[in-house]
C-alpha cells in the first residue's frame, strides 16, 4: 500500500463545472459471472468484465424538470471515470444483483441498499452542477437493466456470484463543458503500478500532523484492541474531509454495534496505523468505550468497496512515503475468524444480500420479472477489446 501525500494528489482535489441544460443516465450492466449460455466453464471461471445484452436509458428535460421514458437498447459502451464523485466526465455509483429463485426458477433479483446508492450518486451529482437523479427514475432504469439481462445472472449454486451494475450519468454530448483536475485516482494509479503497488493510501495533514482518509478504491475499517480479549475491541472507519461513505462500511459499522462491537468514525493518525503511536488517542477521541492498555495495538485492517463488499484481513502494509526518504513495512499476524468481528460481519453482509439470513434492516430491495417483461430479444454479446476501450476514451478528448 502506497502513502500519498496532499502535496502530490488528495481524494478532494476540486473540480469546477460550468452547467449544461440536458443530462442522461445510462446504466451499463457487467457480468462477473457471464451466463452459460457463451459456453463459459462457470467452475472454472474468475473475475471478468464482460458487456451484458441491453443498457436503459432515460433523458433529463430541463423544461419540465424531469426524467424522460425509459429506452431499452442493445448494450453498448459507456466511458467512465472511476474517481468517486470527482469525476470529469460524468458520475458513476456501482451495484450487485444477485438472483432470486423459487423452487430452483429464476424469479427475480436482490438489490442491496439501492437507497444508499442513489443517495451517494446525488451527492457526486450536485458537486457537479447536474440535476440528481430521483428515486423513481434510477429505479426504473436499474431495475429494468437488471430485468433485461437476467440471463447474465449467475445459476443457483453460485452463491457468492453477481450481476454488476453500474448506473453512469453524464452529460449529453455537446451540452456539457466540464473544467477539472485530473482525477487523483489515475495519477496514482501510475505510481502504484509503477512500483509494484496495487492500491494507494490517500492521508491528508492537520495541524502538523498526518491521517488516514481512504485507499483509492476503498474505505478502511481498523480492529483496534488487546489480542485474545475481545472485550477491548473498538473498530473505526478513518473520518475525513470529503469521504464518500461506502455502502458496504457504513452497513459494517451498523452490524457491528449490533453486535456489541463499538465502532465508529474517527480521526487515524497515520502513525497509529503504522504501529510508531498507540492507539491510546484514538480510544479516547471515541469517548473510552473501552478500556485501553500499553498493549493495545491494531489487530486487523479490512478495506471496504461499495459493491465489492468488506474485503479481507490486510496483514501487511508497504510504506513507502513518496517525497520521503523512509521505507517500511509493517507485518502482523492474520486473526483467526472466531477472534476478528470484522470477518465475521464481512460473512454475514453477504449471508444478508444473497438471502441467507434475515434482512432485519430492510436493506434489501428485490424484483420480480413477472413485473418486467424482457424487450430486447437475445443478440449476440457484443466483445470489446481493450485497445477499442481505450480508442473510446481518447475519442472523448479528441
Amino acid at each position: 500500500m502506497l502513502d500519498v501525500t496532499s502535496e502530490r494528489a488528495t481524494p478532494f482535489s476540486p473540480i469546477y463545472v460550468e452547467r449544461h441544460p440536458v443530462t442522461y443516465i445510462s446504466p451499463t450492466p457487467h457480468a462477473e459471472l457471464i451466463a452459460s449460455e457463451t459456453n463459459l466453464n462457470w467452475d472454472t471461471m474468475g473475475f471478468s468484465n464482460v458487456p451484458c445484452k441491453a443498457t436503459t436509458e432515460s433523458i433529463y428535460d430541463p423544461a419540465t424538470k424531469k426524467w424522460g421514458a425509459i429506452q431499452v437498447k442493445p448494450n453498448q459502451m459507456v466511458v467512465s471515470v472511476p474517481t468517486h464523485n470527482l469525476y470529469f466526465l460524468g458520475s458513476f455509483e456501482g451495484m450487485k444483483a444477485t438472483p432470486i429463485f423459487k423452487d430452483s426458477e429464476l424469479v427475480g433479483a436482490r438489490l442491496f441498499r439501492p437507497d444508499f446508492h442513489l443517495a451517494r450518486l446525488n451527492k457526486g451529482l450536485k458537486s457537479q452542477g447536474m440535476p440528481e437523479l430521483t428515486k423513481e427514475a434510477f429505479e426504473a432504469t436499474v431495475f429494468r437493466s437488471i430485468s433485461e439481462n437476467r440471463d447474465s445472472l449467475p445459476p443457483e449454486k453460485y452463491k457468492d456470484a453477481a450481476l454488476y451494475i453500474r448506473v453512469d450519468v453524464e452529460p449529453v454530448p455537446d451540452d456539457g463543458k466540464f473544467k477539472a483536475n485530473y482525477g487523483p485516482w489515475f495519477g496514482v494509479s501510475g505510481d502504484i503500478k509503477a512500483l509494484g503497488y496495487t492500491d494507494a493510501l490517500f492521508t491528508y495533514e492537520e495541524k502538523g500532523k498526518r491521517f488516514v482518509a481512504e485507499a483509492t478504491s476503498s474505505n478502511m475499517l481498523v480492529l483496534m484492541g488487546e489480542k485474545g480479549k475481545p472485550e477491548t475491541y473498538v473498530v473505526i472507519r478513518p473520518k475525513a474531509p470529503g469521504n464518500l461513505n461506502g455502502t458496504s462500511s457504513s452497513s459494517a459499522l451498523h452490524l457491528l454495534k449490533e453486535n456489541g462491537v463499538p465502532a465508529y468514525e474517527s480521526k487515524l493518525p497515520l502513525d497509529v496505523l503504522l504501529g510508531k503511536q498507540s492507539p491510546l488517542e484514538v480510544y479516547s477521541d471515541v469517548g473510552k468505550v473501552r478500556r485501553a492498555s500499553e498493549k493495545t495495538q491494531v489487530l486487523a485492517i479490512h478495506m471496504a468497496g461499495t459493491a465489492a463488499g468488506l474485503r479481507t484481513d490486510i496483514t501487511g502494509i508497504d510504506f513507502q512515503g513518496i517525497g520521503e526518504e523512509d521505507v517500511f513495512e509493517v507485518k502482523r499476524e492474520k486473526l483467526d475468524f472466531d477472534e476478528n468481528p470484522l470477518a465475521q460481519v464481512a460473512e454475514q453482509l453477504e449471508q444478508i444480500k444473497n438471502g441467507e439470513l434475515p434482512d432485519e434492516n430492510g436493506w434489501n430491495k428485490e424484483i420480480f420479472f413477472a413485473d418486467y417483461p424482457q424487450l430486447v430479444p437475445d443478440v449476440p454479446v457484443p466483445q470489446t477489446s481493450l485497445l477499442d476501450t481505450v480508442y473510446s476514451y481518447l475519442k472523448t478528448w479528441i
